[in-house]
């Protein structure tokens, strides 16, 4: 008990010159906040499309490919909270806002019934010359924080990319369908009826996400979707 004492009084001396700050708010970090502050955390916009079976994230499939639910929690504007910790994730190394933001996503699924039936989470894959130049999958993150709320196994193994595909920022709408087309490929056959929640940082047109959960349908697994976040309303 003592030793607990100390060590926090110790902590909160550190951080007094050399505060914890707030991912996007930069306010000092109190004691149990972690990378975000209570107040940034609950002043995310949500999309609130995680409520709904029919939203604008699942429109973007429909008749493309059969998924169960489709979502994105929070909704992406520039130079938004959102923004900061997207950036973060994907440009500063920031590894740890990824479990961060799988945990708070997982929080906000948890009551809903229908992902009851989520057996396993798997984050859609990078290319292996783009996971070694950037040391880290994003979309695993997020999947590692999500199972490590729900306790449902999250699986690498899966689904793999075989085509490194140039950056999908400049490409148009289409072009960038085009630019997805056979780029991931299912490495387990399913064998029961298994039900895969598939994760991504960031939904826009879709494509990637399609294609990676066509390759996941044509070998015999159910796909529901979901995204951290999405431009789309």
């Amino acid at each position: 008990m003592i030793l607990e004492t100390l060590k926090s009084w110790s902590l909160d001396f550190i951080h007094l010159f050399y505060p914890n700050n707030c991912l996007t708010c930069y306010n000092p970090l109190v004691r149990q906040e972690k990378i975000i502050c209570l107040h940034c955390e609950t002043s995310l916009p949500i999309t609130g499309y995680h409520y709904l079976i029919e939203n604008p994230v699942k429109d973007q499939f429909l008749g493309r490919i059969p998924i169960q639910f489709a979502t994105a929690i929070y909704q992406f504007t520039k130079s938004s909270k959102i923004q900061i910790i997207m950036h973060a994730l994907k440009y500063e190394g920031n590894q740890p806002v990824g479990i961060k933001l799988g945990n708070l996503i997982a929080d906000r699924l948890s009551p809903l019934p229908m992902y009851d039936s989520i057996d396993y989470i798997v984050p859609v894959p990078l290319h292996k010359n783009k996971l070694y130049k950037r040391g880290y999958n994003q979309a695993e993150l997020i999947a590692k924080g999500m199972s490590d709320v729900w306790h449902k196994k999250m699986r690498k193994d899966l689904v793999i990319r075989i085509k490194a595909n140039p950056s999908q920022i400049t490409q148009t709408r289409y072009s960038r369908w085009d630019n997805v087309e056979g780029i991931f490929q299912c490495q387990i056959k399913c064998k029961s009826q298994t039900h895969i929640l598939l994760v991504d940082d960031v939904v826009t047109t879709g494509s990637t996400l399609e294609a990676c959960a066509k390759a996941l349908i044509d070998s015999g697994y159910t796909v529901s979707l979901c995204a951290a976040a999405t431009a789309l309303r």
